[in-house]
């Protein structure tokens, strides 16, 4: 059974142009850093869509949607995973190789729950992030950081966060965001004897990324209390 070999995967995304590949379907404006614009998956006056042009990843603040280039291209076009990296190496005039072209419904299964964990990795890093950086509850653990000499500057860079104290919050968080109680047992964000409990609780959360910038898996500090003072989720992926 073939599969999209990671270092021909890596080639086509080295040669991609992120930026190009988003204006063909949106407009896009640089600003802070990032790229924004109005999110084509929903409707928006106020543009909260942004693209990180040197990871491609994106990710919408209004309706949290996120993930990789891949993850645009198939939700955008309807493609499946495969149709999306050839697409990409089209663009990128890369020839995939026969032997790597040989697909199936399991492999598509398969990559369709990366994907997913990959764009709920994605979403809950930024909002771990921004609960850090706007919430009252992560106001203690901003001011941990900044006092231990880690600037505003850092924090924004490596997107920390902070996950709330409360233990009931991560998985009601999820599930109103539509996801199963069945597919957050498989994330490894939950506890194994109770899948409701959360791995991370009143934690600095460090969002730990592979080689392409993909969110896959979280470390935690704890803040206060009894536990191990810094854990790591499983790499699930």
């Amino acid at each position: 059974m073939g599969r999209i070999s990671e270092s021909l995967l890596q080639d086509i995304l080295a040669k991609t142009n992120f930026i190009s590949l988003y204006q063909d379907k949106m407009r896009l404006t640089r600003k802070g850093g990032k790229w924004w614009g109005l999110c084509p998956f929903h409707a928006e006056k106020t543009p909260s869509f942004s693209v990180d042009d040197q990871r491609g990843l994106f990710y919408c603040f209004g309706c949290q949607k996120g993930g990789s280039i891949i993850d645009f291209l198939m939700e955008t076009d309807k493609l499946g995973f495969f149709e999306a990296v050839e697409e990409l190496a089209e663009r990128a005039d890369i020839k995939i190789p026969a032997h790597e072209g040989t697909w199936n419904e399991r492999d598509d299964k398969e990559e369709l729950e990366r994907s997913s964990l990959l764009g709920l990795n994605e979403k809950l890093a930024s909002t771990f992030h921004w609960l850090l950086m706007n919430h009252e509850t992560g106001k203690e653990a901003k001011e941990i950081l900044l006092r231990r000499g880690i600037p505003e500057t850092a924090i924004k860079r490596f997107s920390l966060g902070y996950a709330p104290a409360d233990i009931t919050w991560l998985h009601r968080f999820l599930t109103g965001k539509g996801y199963s109680p069945e597919f957050l047992a498989r994330t490894g964000l939950f506890a194994s004897r109770n899948p409701r409990f959360p791995l991370f609780a009143d934690r600095i959360i460090f969002p730990i990324v592979d080689q392409r910038g993909r969110y896959i898996a979280f470390g935690g500090r704890l803040i206060r209390g009894d536990g191990p003072k810094y854990i790591n989720s499983p790499d699930t992926l």
